[in-house]
């Protein structure tokens, strides 16, 4: 038996046995290729990031490659900014899938051209495709820099070619949901039948949710909350009709119907950031509190073993986010919001919210 499938099964038990000291390595691996990104949308920045110092270099990658690769089974090519960008990127997803590997991108679909897209289309990989407005006012408002005729475009190439190559991998629509576009729900899931997306999940964020190091200053209101279900229940109706699924990646406002018992980040995730900082979710790719440790200066091991990662398991255990809530770093939001992300590729009991499927 390999590597992997060895790793598989020793963090299985070690993540059930609740220990803080891992002979395991993680079983996923978010990779930012690069923090750079061609769009500028508020829900994640007020300004475009560019500059090759934002892409990994190639000795850090070959530290992954070397450290961890070996180890994981699936990798996610998404950080904090656009990996299309990257030149690499199709040369690593070919690497990845030789080895057996899961592999996984987040794109806004909007960098290159069609052909670019035929391309990608063809590799037997998730494609989780950005997308939060199918009005192209609505849609250029948010995804600044963005030209609604090019996302279509490139959208049209790509399910083309996933058609014409019988790849059968995830290829789904994840909306970020906020005030600015609630009205835009059931035009996702009118746009989703009409380019054959068999998915969409839905990711609502609160004002003052904190991405970063910095409260959001968009969301969904308390205010708008009737109009927000109002509009998933259009939705639903249009993907009852096409065969979509529909699902909610989390709740809006605290409820007993959302989050989970033990968030397993601490023991099977881990994320490393494009300057080599490890980082224990891929949901704090931005936020410089959640850093343990750089693998340009430690080995991996050692950082995924160290006092802080022991620390933080041992919080997690204890449901004690205090310190992390003064950074923060919003653990205690995701045990009470959150359903699940891509989890569910190693625990079925961890997965989205199905409103219909």
């Amino acid at each position: 038996m390999n590597k992997r499938l060895l790793n598989a099964k020793l963090n299985y038990k070690e993540l059930l046995k609740r220990v803080t000291v891992l002979e395991s390595y993680p079983r996923m691996l978010f990779l930012e290729l690069t923090r750079a990104c061609n769009l500028a949308c508020p829900m994640c920045r007020s300004i475009r990031l560019t500059g090759r110092n934002l892409y990994m270099t190639d000795n850090v990658l070959t530290i992954i490659k070397e450290e961890i690769i070996p180890y994981v089974s699936v990798v996610d090519l998404r950080g904090w900014g656009e990996s299309t960008l990257d030149s690499r990127l199709f040369s690593l997803i070919d690497e990845f899938t030789e080895l057996g590997i899961r592999t996984r991108i987040y794109t806004n679909l909007t960098t290159h051209d069609e052909n670019y897209w035929y391309e990608m289309g063809a590799k037997k990989i998730d494609i989780a495709i950005s997308v939060d407005a199918a009005n192209p006012q609505v849609y250029e408002n948010i995804r600044r820099g963005a030209k609604y005729s090019q996302f279509l475009s490139n959208l049209k190439s790509l399910t083309k070619s996933r058609k014409e190559h019988n790849i059968n991998s995830e290829t789904y629509f994840s909306m970020v949901v906020s005030d600015i576009n609630i009205s835009q729900i059931p035009l996702i899931a009118k746009l989703a039948y009409e380019y054959n997306i068999p998915l969409i999940r839905l990711n609502p964020i609160t004002v003052g949710q904190v991405h970063g190091r910095y409260p959001s200053k968009i969301g969904i209101s308390k205010d708008r909350y009737q109009e927000y279900l109002a509009a998933i229940s259009e939705a639903l109706e249009i993907c009852r009709r096409k065969k979509i699924r529909l699902q909610l990646g989390a709740n809006i406002f605290p409820t007993n119907d959302g989050g989970f018992d033990l968030c397993i980040h601490p023991w099977t995730y881990v994320g490393i950031r494009y300057d080599g900082s490890v980082i224990f979710c891929d949901h704090l790719m931005a936020n410089d509190s959640a850093i343990m440790g750089n693998i340009k200066k430690i080995p991996f091991k050692e950082i995924w073993n160290s006092p802080e990662y022991q620390r933080l398991r041992k919080w997690h255990l204890r449901k004690n986010f205090v310190f992390l809530r003064e950074q923060g770093i919003e653990c205690d939001w995701c045990y009470k919001n959150r359903y699940a992300d891509c989890e569910y590729l190693f625990h079925s009991k961890y997965k989205p919210l199905d409103l219909w499927r």
